[in-house]
């Protein structure tokens, strides 16, 4: 006669034990993730715009200033043929508007590198020590109150989660061992878990199973597409010496190239309409 008790047993256990994994999985590539989207990619951003980004501004801004020089110019000429005021406020209110969308990515851009310069300058960086604690703070704090590890949880699992994020996106390591004392008990540490768990029909387990690993299978591609792509990638180039020393120099060529346009079709409208050279772009 057949033990049929003792294999479903079996089977069962392997089932809890492979849920078990699969939510281990989870937690470990959210807290890969979470760790690119608050740590190292602001890092990697901060350190491309101080390096080439306000160099990519810079041109940007020469751009704009030939751009505008170049199309005063023609609608002066415009204005001329029909007999207007080459130099009428019309044309300026004309030129705002038509190169409205580039001042805005320019602000933006700006805004970008002073967010940069600010988090480089207020950014104390820990010791090695103090660092692998944060992580493992961090790590412990994902695994018991993230929102795709713990669905349904009451809504303090939720704002004490979003704290540990702020804390860990700041190295805030003091708030981190509070957060970690007091959440003892919370979320996935919770004894009803395991209950849950241990309680579940094999039918019941193998949906969990099923449905935590398609969570892992979307999870793996999202950080798989994070690290594929930039601003990621821009890590390896800022990390070439060389490569940043040619990147500025072709930006600066570049850069000084549109202030040569521009100055070339200021004298042209100056020569044709003695107007005043624009000034540059704020």
């Amino acid at each position: 006669m057949e033990d049929t008790d003792g294999m479903t047993t079996t089977v069962e256990q392997g089932l809890r034990e492979a849920v078990a994994a699969a939510r281990a999985e989870v937690a470990d590539v959210l807290l890969k993730i979470d760790d690119l989207l608050l740590q190292q990619i602001p890092q990697i951003r901060a350190e491309w715009e101080c390096a080439i980004g306000v160099y990519q501004t810079d041109l940007l801004k020469a751009q704009l200033t030939a751009r505008r020089a170049k199309r005063r110019l023609e609608l002066a000429q415009a204005s001329a043929n029909r007999g207007e005021d080459p130099d009428g406020p019309a044309i300026d209110a004309m030129l705002d508007r038509e190169l409205e969308e580039w001042q805005d990515t320019i602000k933006e851009r700006m805004e970008e590198y002073v967010a940069a310069v600010t988090r480089q300058q207020s950014f104390e960086p820990l010791t090695p020590a103090e660092e692998r604690e944060l992580k493992r703070l961090h790590r412990e704090l994902i695994r018991r109150l993230h929102p795709d590890v713990n669905p349904g949880e009451e809504d303090s699992c939720l704002a004490l989660f979003m704290a540990a994020q702020r804390a860990y996106r700041e190295g805030d390591l003091a708030t981190l061992r509070s957060l970690e004392v007091a959440t003892r008990g919370m979320g996935a540490d919770a004894q009803k878990k395991k209950d849950e768990l241990a309680a579940a029909s094999p039918d019941e387990l193998e949906i969990e199973l099923a449905s935590t690993q398609a969570q892992f299978a979307v999870l793996k591609e999202r950080l798989e597409d994070i690290t594929s792509t930039e601003p990621y990638t821009w890590r390896d180039l800022l990390a070439d010496a060389n490569w940043v020393l040619n990147a500025v120099a072709e930006l600066k060529g570049e850069a000084e190239g549109q202030r040569q346009i521009k100055a070339d079709y200021d004298a042209r409208y100056q020569e044709q309409f003695g107007g005043k050279e624009q000034g540059d772009a704020e």
